[in-house]
């Protein structure tokens, strides 16, 4: 309680209900001076009444406030590893120096320690200079005019140091500290993707400052272990390095970068490590017709950490949303009519509007120009299979295994394949050669392979079958193989037609010996009771095609079309090595120029709007790719195998060569709605989370969280239309992992990680003095900037109340009076007896 006009304080104005006793003292001191004169019975009432004044006055706590301009001055003397060492020495002379002016006036210094723990092994990063200001401000007392003296190069957190000064109640005088300012070279900051896919190789940027020229070593590492050295020139400020390394295959990659043999003063900034994520391996579907050949491509594929499944053409599930969970689909040798039209359409759906890629590789069965005109393969596809022959039909030799077990009676089922192989015979050239064999029990030769020069007497032979025995496929394949692999031809080429169950043989290796020959096979299934798989698996390892005929009325066109299958002249075998039309370097690297000779492609024309890549000898189309719909098609006209490819299996940039395209063709990662990014400040790193829609608009009111570490979830709050924000602390150095999870009613949409490295504290950037921010403390407070030490404590006008304690003294006087007291009523009896 203060009383304004008198300057007085009652520390405890409780006691002042005492006061209500004075008209019982008045009462009894007026009862007491009967006898006594008017002026001595005045007199002792009046001091009777003074002495229980002054006793509650003093308890109570009476206290005189008065004026005062004695200062208490704080100096915060900033020794933190960003200042100049050699300042320290002149910043003791000014606190020295102005402690020396203070007269009456009283001081304390505070120190801040260098906390350039890199030596000390304290990982805590830096020093709070707000958090000093208010603890030294809290230090002066109430009853002196405060001030406070900061002597700093203004490396601290902006935001937090300019509160603290606003906060004080009293002016911050500064005095500017010049930065550390010895050579320094120092890693400000390393670029990486945030994610990466396994075994990828990422784009890495080093920042580099440097406060002189020199000569320096840049070594690259990622977790743990040197990846490269290189010599590197600095120049005064910054320089930029970049490189290309691979990450790891799961978890996470820690890339660092740090300066060697550099003339330095402080070893603690010269490293930055950047984190990335691991994203799961990307999954590929490999379709491929003759899975024995497969090896060397799908070594490269797992090589490059990619999780393959294979199969075979047939074995493709038609559903869409199976084919989702897959972000490359490689079509090997594969031939249009190998697919059905569930199948097309599921692979259609997921290039065109899930985004999937597509690859699709050469061979003899692939890009067929007839069945792709029948197929919805074609419209995807940047090549066309529609090529006029320019150059000689090639020969061909083909011989006709056909059925003629008792069975084969059913339905004329053996008239019909008459009528179908004369069919065949007559879609012939005078220069190809045919050979007819029929099985039963045992194979015979009903004509054998000779220069086609007269059609009746093989027709007359085929017209003399007549249906026995059962159904022996094996010794018929052996024939053709043994007959086939000595004749002279271009093109060597089976069709086999039965209706039923063979007896027992090894069907896969006669069919992988004719493919290793260069002998292709057809195989035609007619009626239900035929073995379609192993049918299937003859003609996909022999790269031929697998018909199945319900109705043998059937027979005669696709005997005929076979025909003519087996013998366009799209395929061009020999030697020719790969030109470079449009140098792409996410498809093809310089490498290309060294590889060694192709054997074989299929001819194709380019479409308009397709890009050619590489092309042949010929000018033909060997890499060609486009976009089709969300997704990319990608098509190489040659084969992976050793059967046109041998040398390039061999060759070094195999492996780079396919890593590219599948890399290139395969799905792009969906379209963000949400972007996370995370802003490391002093202590603390400022997480962002920007939520858009596809249609350009914001997603507001959704629920994001995002912890460090695995501690406690922080709800990040929204600070604007679609943007969320956390703060996290990051106040020790080390690598956090960050987890963010975003929900709309309890749904999850987003879950992301993302890493972080904390290197070394911001006070080691050796930045220039933060003149600004000193400049707005000192304004914000009420203080002066780059004060002199004959400033620091002139006064400045202020004032303060200063209390001096009354009680005692009243006690004192409460006793005198009682004195006095006593010794008035003894007088005054005495004169009153006399």
């Amino acid at each position: 309680m203060v009383i304004p006009f008198l300057q007085l304080e009652l520390l405890r104005p409780g006691w002042l209900v005492l006061l209500v006793v004075l008209p019982v003292v008045f009462y009894a001191a007026r009862q007491g001076i009967t006898g006594m004169s008017a002026l001595f019975g005045r007199l002792t009432t009046g001091l009777r009444v003074a002495i229980v004044v002054c006793l509650v006055l003093a308890l109570g706590g009476v206290t005189w406030l008065r004026h005062s301009e004695q200062q208490y001055v704080v100096f915060v003397h900033d020794r933190t590893a960003s200042v100049d060492p050699a300042e320290s020495s002149s910043a003791e002379q000014f606190i020295a120096d102005a402690v020396g002016r203070k007269n009456s006036n009283e001081s304390a210094i505070v120190t801040i320690a260098s906390s350039d723990r890199s030596a000390s092994g304290d990982d805590q990063l830096w020093v709070d200079l707000a958090l000093d200001l208010q603890a030294a401000a809290a230090t002066i007392p109430a009853d002196y005019v405060g001030k406070v003296v900061l002597l700093s190069d203004g490396h601290t957190p902006s935001a937090k140091l300019l509160d603290a000064a606003a906060g004080l109640g009293m002016p911050v005088s500064i005095v500017p500290l010049k930065s550390f300012a010895a050579p320094e070279v120092l890693v400000v900051q390393l670029n990486a993707p945030s994610h990466a896919r396994p075994g990828s190789m990422v784009d890495v940027e080093a920042v580099v400052r440097s406060s002189g020229n020199t000569a320096s070593v840049l070594q690259w590492a990622r977790d743990g272990e040197s990846v490269s050295r290189q010599d590197v020139q600095l120049v005064a400020g910054d320089n930029r390095f970049r490189a290309t390394l691979r990450v790891g295959s799961s978890g996470r990659s820690i890339i660092a970068a740090e300066i060697e043999n550099v003339d330095d003063t402080r070893a603690g900034n010269n490293l930055a490590r950047a984190v990335v994520m691991i994203d799961p391996k990307p999954r590929v579907l490999l379709l491929e017709s003759e899975p024995e050949l497969a090896g060397p491509l799908l070594a490269v594929l797992k090589a490059d950490q990619l999780a393959v499944d294979q199969m075979l053409p047939r074995q493709m599930d038609a559903d869409p949303n199976k084919l989702r969970q897959y972000d490359l689909l490689i079509l090997s040798n594969v031939a249009a009519d190998q697919l059905d039209k569930k199948q097309l359409a599921a692979i259609d759906a997921y290039v065109r509007e899930q985004g999937g890629g597509l690859l699709v590789i050469g061979g003899r069965a692939a890009f067929d120009p007839k069945t792709l005109a029948k197929s919805d393969l074609q419209r995807m596809l940047p090549v066309s299979g529609h090529v006029e022959a320019a150059e000689k039909k090639p020969t061909m030799a083909m011989v006709l295994a056909i059925d003629k077990s008792s069975s084969m009676r059913v339905g004329r089922r053996l008239e019909l394949a008459k009528v179908a192989a004369k069919k065949a015979v007559e879609g012939l050239s005078p220069r190809d050669k045919i050979g007819v064999i029929a099985f039963g029990d045992d194979a015979q030769w009903v004509s054998e392979i000779r220069p086609f020069a007269d059609k009746r007497a093989v027709l007359a032979q085929i017209d003399r079958l007549s249906p026995s025995g059962r159904t022996n496929m094996y010794p018929a394949l052996e024939k053709a193989y043994l007959a086939l692999r000595e004749a002279d031809a271009d093109r060597k080429h089976v069709i086999l037609l039965t209706d039923g169950l063979s007896a027992p043989g090894d069907f896969d290796a006669v069919a992988k010996a004719m493919a290793a020959a260069g002998i292709t096979i057809s195989t035609i299934a007619v009626g239900a009771d035929a073995d379609q798989v192993v049918l299937r698996d003859i003609a996909g390892a022999a790269g031929g095609r697998h018909y199945q005929c319900d109705n043998a009325q059937q027979l005669p066109d696709i005997f005929a079309d076979e025909v003519a299958k087996a013998t366009k002249s799209v395929l061009k075998e020999g030697v020719f090595l790969p030109h470079v039309i449009s140098p792409s370097p996410k498809l093809v690297s310089a490498a290309i120029h060294s590889a060694p000779a192709l054997s074989g492609y299929v001819q194709t024309s380019p479409k308009p709007t397709a890009e050619l890549v590489l092309a042949t000898d010929a000018g033909d189309p060997l890499l060609a790719w486009w976009r089709y719909g969300r997704g990319v098609v990608i098509a190489f006209t040659s084969d992976a195998k050793t059967r046109w490819a041998g040398q390039w299996t061999e060759w070094p940039g195999y492996e780079d060569f396919w890593r590219r395209l599948a890399r290139h063709a395969m799905r792009a990662p969906p379209p963000a709605d949400f972007t996370l990014s995370v802003r490391p400040q002093w202590g603390q790193s400022r997480v962002t989370l920007e939520a858009t829609t596809s249609a350009g608009g914001y997603q507001n009111g959704l629920d994001c969280r995002v912890k460090i570490d695995g501690a406690n979830e922080v709800i990040m709050r929204q600070i604007a239309p679609g943007r969320y924000e956390a703060l996290l602390d990051t106040s020790h150095t080390g690598i956090y992992t960050l987890e963010c999870v975003v929900r709309r009613d309890a749904k999850k949409l987003y879950h992301t990680t993302r890493g972080l490295s904390v290197d070394y504290s911001p006070e080691l950037r050796s930045a220039a003095t933060n003149v600004e921010l000193l400049k707005a403390v000192a304004e914000i407070s009420g203080g002066k900037f780059a004060i002199t030490s004959a400033d620091v404590f002139a006064p400045d006008g202020r004032v303060v109340l200063r209390p001096a304690r009354l009680w005692s003294g009243l006690l004192i006087l409460s006793a005198l009076l009682l004195v006095i007291d006593v010794t008035l009523r003894r007088v005054a009896l005495g004169r009153k007896r006399g």
